[in-house]
């Protein structure tokens, strides 16, 4: 009888250690996470300007740019002054959001295009520059 409740005791323990290690990961998983924002409308436009689906695979790589702690090298380009580049493909298309991290938990997506050529256009870099300049004018 005495070894059955011990074992009874034993499970019921573990259960609680389980619980608190999933409650811990969880908490961690809310500190890593980041908070994506859109300035303006740029973003929103761009994605009613797309398919379903490739609607649906750039929120999935947001998702992981938003929960994910490390981000594969090959989603994310410096730029300049402080603009960034998140990369997206499907299929043939390349899709690119100029973005900035504003302190270690938020991120900026400004302007978005569809990839045509090589290099970013730079008139495309010009303008996240200057959202970025208006967004920190803004917040002051």
């Amino acid at each position: 009888m005495k070894e059955r409740s011990l074992r009874k005791r034993k499970g019921k323990e573990n259960k609680i250690v389980h619980s608190q290690v999933v409650l811990l990961y969880n908490f961690y998983y809310l500190c890593i996470m980041r908070k994506i924002i859109a300035y303006k409308g740029y973003y929103s436009d761009f994605m009613l300007q797309l398919s379903e689906q490739e609607r649906k695979k750039i929120k999935r790589a947001l998702l992981l740019f938003e929960t994910e702690d490390k981000i594969p090298s090959h989603y994310i380009k410096f730029i300049r002054d402080g603009v960034y580049e998140f990369r997206v493909n499907y299929g043939n298309n390349e899709f690119r959001i100029f973005f900035i991290y504003d302190g270690d938990t938020i991120v900026v997506l400004f302007n978005c295009f569809k990839k045509k050529t090589q290099r970013a256009p730079n008139s495309e870099i010009e303008k996240a520059i200057k959202l970025k300049n208006e967004y920190y004018e803004q917040e002051e």
